[in-house]
């Protein structure tokens, strides 16, 4: 199996937690997790450990299927790109403005995605990975305006395509700060979209529900942390670690007699998640501090 398919098995693993909750809130059991359903996606079908890379992609079609809003002010502006001198932040960066793309495509904004499209090519080019935004595939974006689901589609095959590049490449490194960059923007905007605390917030439930894709997340990031800028973002990524690790998790048994469990999870049952206001607080103001070291602003 070569690594491109084994990567692409890994992302369908890390939707599970969003396809699941999206599933489940028809039936009124929103914000658990079918633990046999992740064990069977994952790496025990297969005798192996896999490390989960999100994709934006999968993050914003959950908050488009949530009845969420599109908002430009929670983007990284266009006018910083000049900002980003230096590989590390033009890494990150990438994974962030891929967010972006992916944020906009979602809600079928076309002229911003077409925007967002040339703002990835740009600095694509510095960091040497443009041969995945060849002229087809811009030709493609600028095609789909009478497809409403044509949009995302190319967007996701652009991300897809630096992903196997990457891999084929072996340039872990830039993966690794590409996929922080994608995680952290993604879930900054995700954040911010949510008005107001509520226990019952599905929104909310997702993105405590992160936690188990941002630990597999870290546990691909410390395969590389001999790379000094991938072990600086392991560092840096520890205020949002100390969040998710606090957050209590409960055994589903029944709905008047929740366990209180370990944060495993346990082929066959079912667990949620449970993040307090303080904490989705906390949880907020580490994503978007990080973010800022990032973006600059």
């Amino acid at each position: 199996m070569d690594k491109f398919k084994l990567l692409c098995m890994v992302l369908a693993s890390a939707s599970v937690l969003f396809a699941s909750g999206c599933k489940s809130d028809n039936k009124g059991n929103s914000g658990t997790v079918d633990s046999s359903l992740e064990a069977s996606a994952a790496g025990d079908k297969f005798g192996e450990t896999f490390y989960q890379i999100p994709s934006p992609e999968e993050m914003f079609t959950f908050i488009k299927d949530g009845n969420l809003t599109y908002s430009p002010k929670f983007i990284n502006s266009i006018d910083n790109l000049k900002k980003y001198v230096d590989d590390k932040t033009k890494e990150l960066n990438f994974g962030i403005y891929c967010a972006d793309l992916a944020y906009a495509a979602a809600f079928n904004r076309y002229q911003e995605s077409l925007k967002g499209i040339e703002t990835v090519r740009k600095i694509s080019e510095d960091i040497g990975i443009s041969s995945v935004f060849d002229e087809a595939l811009n030709k493609r974006i600028q095609n789909i305006f009478e497809n409403p689901d044509s949009l995302l589609n190319v967007t996701n095959t652009a991300y897809y395509k630096v992903v196997s590049y990457l891999e084929e490449n072996e340039r872990n490194r830039t993966l690794a700060l590409i996929s922080i960059g994608g995680w952290l923007e993604s879930m900054y905007i995700i954040t911010n979209l949510v008005d107001k605390y509520s226990d019952n917030n599905k929104t909310i439930q997702r993105i405590a529900d992160q936690r188990l894709t941002f630990n597999n997340l870290l546990q691909y990031l410390k395969k590389h942390e001999s790379d000094p800028y991938v072990k600086e973002a392991l560092e840096k990524l520890s205020s949002i670690k100390l969040v998710y690790d606090s957050l209590q998790e409960v055994e589903i048994q029944n709905k008047s007699n929740p366990k209180v469990g370990r944060d495993v999870i346990v082929l066959g049952g079912k667990k949620k998640i449970i993040i307090k206001k303080d904490q989705f607080e906390k949880l907020k103001t580490a994503i978007a501090d990080y973010r800022k070291t990032i973006t600059g602003n």
